[in-house]
């Protein structure tokens, strides 16, 4: 069947290019520390770019800890959250990066971050997630970089990435991935560079289901580290790395029909 979209009820804003160039700068740049606010000594908020770390464990909810709104950045790495509540990121014109890395997050509200849509990163790997919903990140125009890493992740529903069509960077690495639909994706708005795609460490099942992603790398899909995401089934094809593994091995021809998100046709 051919990939259904159900827009996300949300304003759509137009993809801010400006942001996006000075995120790809930023990737660039070491050591740039500017101007900060911690309100505790686990919870900053950031009025310019900053990097730093937190060594403790006792934040298990956000919402006691407003955010200023001139904030750009904002960390919770290294607590105890376990649940990213909607409504919590509102009236911040200004924010840029949402850290949320190594908690305990076993779950994110549907439109959690609708109201937000000037994020370019999040940073949601380390944690307990299992099921990524597609409202997770809807709203999110600009996203530019979104770290799944080193969860428990599944399941990827269709349509999850719909409003991310700015995505440069999407680490899924170390996870339970076995398929990955090809509708994760708008087919009819994806991104144009998902310069690193990554879902090493995953016990794939290297048939038809990734079709799509074999396709697209001819086009606008980069896999990141091939030569170290390798097949865990079928049989004939275990512990194959994706680098070697072709359409044909696929069975990308074969009668079955797929979805491709590059030629927007059935093959």
């Amino acid at each position: 069947m051919p990939c259904s979209k159900n827009t996300p009820q949300v304003d759509q804003s137009p993809i801010n290019v400006k942001l996006i160039k000075r995120r790809q700068k930023i990737l660039k740049k070491t050591n740039m520390y500017i101007s900060f606010v911690c309100l505790s000594s686990l919870f900053c908020v950031i009025t310019a770019i900053i990097d730093f770390d937190k060594t403790n464990q006792a934040i298990t909810s956000m919402l006691n800890h407003p955010i200023p709104w001139d904030t750009i950045e904002v960390s919770f790495m290294l607590n105890s959250l376990t649940h990213v509540p909607a409504g919590y990121f509102k009236n911040l014109p200004n924010l840029d990066r949402i850290l949320l890395s190594m908690n305990l997050i076993s779950d994110v509200d549907d439109f959690a971050f609708s109201a937000v849509p000037t994020v370019t990163d999040v940073y949601l790997g380390d944690n307990e997630l299992s099921l990524i919903r597609k409202n997770m990140f809807a709203g999110l125009f600009n996203l530019f970089e979104l770290r799944l890493n080193s969860n428990r992740i599944h399941t990827v529903e269709p349509g999850s990435f719909n409003d991310n069509n700015a995505l440069y960077i999407l680490n899924l690495n170390g996870n339970s991935l076995q398929t990955l639909s090809e509708c994760v994706f708008d087919p009819a708005n994806h991104p144009t560079n998902l310069a690193y795609f990554s879902f090493a460490s995953n016990p794939i099942q290297c048939d038809q289901s990734w079709c799509w992603v074999k396709q697209a790398e001819s086009d606008w899909i980069h896999v990141d580290n091939p030569q170290f995401t390798k097949c865990d089934g079928p049989v004939a094809l275990h512990g194959r790395k994706w680098d070697t593994i072709t359409a044909q091995d696929l069975d990308c021809n074969s009668t079955g029909q797929y979805y491709s998100a590059h030629t927007k046709l059935f093959v």
